[in-house]
């Protein structure tokens, strides 16, 4: 949703740096004024951060989770352990690897067989290492 490399870059600054106040008041300032960003004010740079690609999407279940102290209150033989209801929040796994394998930015660097690195020119010596 940007023009340019340069214009991504003075929108991803005051995102990565600034609360949501001073980002306003950074859109106000001569310089950025000055290099007339496709965005205006507020609302269009939030509609053009909100336009970028999202990746995969966050689920979240709730599980109970066993702990190591004996509660007292439901057995007072202190056999049953205390439980706590958490969240886990996590990413599909096949999910992720549909949105790299989809993602033209890799289209380049994707490698769908093993390849041997070697440490000398003559392939005596290989590299073994867990990428």
């Amino acid at each position: 949703p940007f023009r340019h490399d340069a214009e991504w870059e003075l929108a991803k600054w005051p995102i990565k740096n600034l609360s949501h106040n001073q980002a306003k008041s950074f859109q106000k300032l001569q310089i950025v004024k000055h290099t007339k960003p496709s965005y205006w004010n507020k609302s269009k740079f939030l509609d053009k951060i909100d336009s970028l690609p999202r990746g995969v999407d966050w689920a979240c279940i709730d599980i109970e989770v066993e702990g190591n102290m004996p509660d007292f209150e439901k057995d007072p033989s202190g056999n049953t352990m205390h439980c706590k209801a958490v969240e886990l929040w996590f990413w599909d796994p096949i999910e992720c690897v549909r949105e790299l394998m989809g993602n033209p930015a890799f289209r380049d660097m994707m490698k769908y067989a093993p390849k041997h690195i070697y440490m000398d020119k003559h392939g005596k010596t290989q590299v073994i290492n867990e990428m």
